[in-house]
């Protein structure tokens, strides 16, 4: 388990698309809009591992055009969060928390996330001695618990700079960045999971 734990936190400290949301979003927002985020993202992790600890890695072995769609589908998400990001940014009142549903945003961008698939079709099955039902989700809680934390912890320090982000122009410029930052990732997550399973 200890190997196991190491590894979740070393996958969660990669940078990827819920760090950079999280981050951007924690900083503009606040940590009420980062921690709905962060409870979209453990469940969507939590889902993802119960359907793959169900069988659902194996559909999506034994007929790649399932994962291809997963995959498409994934990254046309990141692409319309980075619209929507960048047309957001022309705003001048910031959109509560629950009007822009983080929770729901984290959520789907996990579940549509062809990495998080493959952590567990490829990576966590090879800490099991024995892959069946329970002892893979025992390890998709540990390491959702994991995941929980880090962005926890992340949430937290990214509200800390939240202060020094009162002035319009500047949350407007960082959500730009950010779009154009979600964009470089969505090829990026295109190109990394490219191919079948």
């Amino acid at each position: 388990m200890i190997p196991f734990l190491i590894t979740c936190v070393a996958i969660e400290l990669t940078p990827g698309p819920n760090m950079a949301y999280l981050t951007l979003l924690s900083s503009l927002h606040g940590k009420k809009a980062g921690f709905l985020m962060v409870f979209g993202i453990a469940s969507g992790l939590f889902v993802v591992g119960l359907l793959c600890a169900l069988g659902a890695a194996t559909l999506l072995q034994e007929h790649p055009y399932f994962y291809q769609l997963l995959r498409w589908t994934g990254v046309a998400y990141m692409l319309w969060l980075a619209y929507d990001c960048w047309k957001d940014s022309s705003k001048t009142s910031d959109v509560s928390a629950s009007e822009k549903n983080h929770f729901l945003r984290g959520f789907v961008t996990n579940i549509l996330n062809p990495k998080a698939a493959v952590f567990y079709m490829s990576v966590l099955p090879s800490f099991s001695k024995t892959p069946d039902f329970s002892s893979i989700l025992t390890l998709t809680i540990s390491y959702v618990f994991v995941a929980t934390l880090v962005h926890g912890t992340l949430v937290v320090l990214a509200d800390t700079a939240a202060h020094r982000l009162s002035n319009p122009a500047i949350k407007k410029r960082l959500a730009q960045i950010f779009s154009i930052l979600l964009i470089i990732i969505a090829i990026w997550l295109a190109y990394h999971t490219r191919g079948s399973l």
